[in-house]
């Protein structure tokens, strides 16, 4: 079963730091309020909790220095339920470290005040974090009879503040178990209790739960839309703890998916937050996912780098574990790095091969489509050239058959003739000069004459007889293929000129 990168922070701060805030003019004007305040009383104690409280996202430093100062004046005027107060601020501080011996410690002194004070909410409140301990522990049994107490007495004194976060910690513990049915149900349930009180902190971490639970479910589209709106939520907010939780899990789903680009990206943006605000179990998680990122792109090196680092924080958070073990895990990977590395040279080298005969077998087709396709157009334009030849030369016997007729038969008949330049120049609204009537006559006289001939027999240059066709063919709208230009010219200037 997957481990959940979200749940023990969640826990914590749900059941603890129900009115959580990390604005920044916020804790600017409680620190304001704590230099006008100078005296060594309960409002005091209380200012100093919640300036630690509202810091919690943003300043972890700052927030034990606070806790601290809290404790230590609760503890002078013997103020109990402050010193409680603090005492689990202080253990919220070394739980997000990973120093759960240590926050377990914390939370127990701060139960044993509430206990003596009667305090049913903080005693409540105990109960969950120590049932968020044995979460962490896997001791799952125990997690759940923590929550249900703290649950218990909740629904007795009519919290209904605090009864969606129970059923979110409920939720929690059956998704550790793989118990996805039930676990929903305490998730929707808990959503349902947040939109009503119209708590986004608390919304937002219930989009991430029930993302986190479409994820392992194998539904990431799912759980990809259930994240991006959490962290919607947590900018709105600038909760810094919790974007950097966001970040974490869109990278985790972005890793499942393969898409390691993006898995890349997300989760070095956690990690930034992870690491300024020195969360020792996120980062420990993050630099796990680190490590399989770059496994997932062959960058082995990384890869190995990463999870050293992240054996180093698991170690320091999970001392207990066999040396051993790790001994033999970090050999292994070693090994498998080594033989995947080797592995995959050989797999880029086949694969160049082929890309290389691909691509030579794709040059090729192109290149015999590319000759067809020129055969082809080449075939149907002579084609169409032939066509339009026959035609004209056609239309031209036409002409010369109707003109004999008209003029009467005679040995030497020539089509220029026949020309009529006032109804030419008429037709065409433009004003023939010599040199084009004298190139238009000759060509009519004969359409197969080279332009060099033309050029020698009306005194112009060669570019000069070009330059006159192309004037005529627009002047008398000439659209034929080129081939075809100087026939089609002929008989159109001979259709003119014969219109009564």
């Amino acid at each position: 079963m997957k481990k959940s990168t979200i749940l023990i922070s969640l826990l914590i701060i749900n059941s603890i730091l129900f009115e959580l805030s990390a604005q920044k003019s916020v804790v600017d004007s409680m620190e304001n309020l704590l230099l006008q305040h100078i005296k060594e009383d309960t409002a005091t104690v209380n200012l100093l909790n919640r300036t630690a409280n509202n810091l919690y996202s943003s300043d972890n430093e700052k927030y034990l220095i606070y806790a601290k100062e809290a404790e230590k004046l609760a503890d002078k005027i013997e103020y109990t339920n402050g010193k409680a107060v603090s005492l689990n601020l202080i253990g919220i501080y070394y739980y997000n470290r990973g120093n759960y011996s240590i926050a377990l410690e914390y939370f127990h002194k701060s139960m044993e005040l509430k206990e003596d004070s009667d305090d049913k909410i903080g005693i409540a409140v105990s109960l969950n974090n120590i049932g968020a301990i044995h979460t962490e522990s896997e001791n799952f049994d125990e997690a759940l009879e923590y929550f249900k107490k703290s649950l218990e007495i909740i629904e007795e004194i009519g919290d209904e503040n605090r009864i969606p976060t129970s059923y979110n910690n409920l939720g929690e513990v059956y998704t550790k178990l793989g118990n996805f049915s039930k676990a929903l149900e305490y998730y929707e349930e808990s959503l349902i209790g947040r939109k009503k009180l119209g708590d986004k902190q608390r919304i937002s971490e219930s989009y991430q739960n029930i993302g986190f639970l479409y994820q392992l479910q194998g539904s990431y589209q799912q759980a990809l839309a259930y994240h991006q709106k959490s962290l919607k939520i947590r900018v709105e907010l600038n909760n810094k703890h919790g974007i950097g939780l966001s970040y974490l899990n869109l990278g985790n789903v972005y890793l499942e998916t393969k898409n390691y680009n993006k898995a890349l990206d997300y989760t070095q943006r956690s990690l930034k937050i992870a690491t300024e605000l020195k969360l020792i179990n996120m980062q420990k998680d993050l630099y796990l996912s680190l490590s399989k990122i770059y496994e997932g792109k062959h960058i082995y090196l990384k890869a190995y780098e990463n999870h050293i680092i992240y054996k180093e924080l698991n170690d320091s958070v999970f001392n207990q574990e066999n040396t051993k073990k790790i001994t033999a895990l970090t050999h292994q990977y070693k090994y498998k790095k080594e033989k995947q590395a080797i592995l995959l040279k050989k797999q880029e080298n086949q694969k160049e091969e082929e890309r290389a005969k691909q691509q030579q077998y794709i040059l090729f087709v192109i290149f015999i489509l590319i000759l067809i396709i020129i055969g082809t157009s080449l075939r149907f334009r002579l084609s169409k050239i032939r066509a339009e030849k026959k035609y004209l030369l056609k239309e031209i016997q036409i002409l010369k058959s109707e003109a004999i007729i008209y003029m009467g038969s005679f040995n030497d008949f020539k089509l220029n003739d026949n020309l009529n330049r006032k109804k030419i120049e008429a037709e065409i609204n433009g004003v023939l000069n010599d040199s084009d009537w004298s190139v238009l006559t000759i060509l009519c006289e004969k359409p197969t004459i080279k332009n060099r001939e033309i050029s020698e027999q009306v005194s112009l240059s060669i570019d000069g007889v070009r330059s006159s066709l192309r004037k005529m063919y627009r002047n008398f709208n000439i659209k034929n293929t080129k081939e075809n230009q100087r026939t089609a010219l002929v008989i159109k200037a001979f259709q003119i000129s014969k219109k009564a």
